[in-house]
């Protein structure tokens, strides 16, 4: 049975992450999903946000992260990827992975083996943060885009 955990984050442009994801409980079926449905906001004025994880999250594990672009726009189709990390409290950057987009215009979903920034972290640890990041874009690029991240057990 696959164990999917939908971590659905929330940014603005104009400020840094306020609050926290929500907590899930328990899964009572095949998925456990977070109370609120707002994805991380990304553009070039704002190309970096950094999510503080839920214990229980960290506690999980989870060896797979699937990330999808639901919302895209990008008319002059400028060219970036989006790179993905767990930090630490104590600023340590442990990479999950990074994923180009193309065509550039094109919303998708994209999954990342996270296990091996997982086993990275001490079993003590207790704050953690995903760092999500646009990279590769031009400064000046009218680029922005709605990203939704999912935790799972299994492709």
């Amino acid at each position: 049975m696959a164990l999917t955990l939908v971590v659905v984050l929330a940014t603005s442009a104009c400020s840094a992450w306020e609050g926290s994801p929500a907590r899930s409980g328990e899964p009572r079926s095949e998925v456990a999903t977070s109370e609120t449905e707002s994805a991380i906001v990304l553009s070039a004025d704002l190309p970096r946000v950094a999510v503080p994880l839920d214990r229980k999250l960290i506690a999980w594990r989870p060896p797979i992260l699937e990330a999808e672009i639901v919302a895209l726009e990008n008319p002059n189709l400028a060219p970036f990827s989006i790179a993905l990390a767990l930090r630490t409290s104590g600023g340590e950057m442990l990479r999950i992975g990074r994923f180009a987009v193309y065509p550039a215009d094109r919303e998708g979903r994209f999954q990342l083996h996270a296990s091996g920034a997982w086993a990275q972290l001490p079993e003590t640890v207790s704050k953690v943060e995903l760092v999500v990041e646009l990279k590769d874009h031009e400064e000046s690029a009218d680029l922005s885009l709605d990203l939704m991240i999912r935790w799972q057990t299994e492709p």
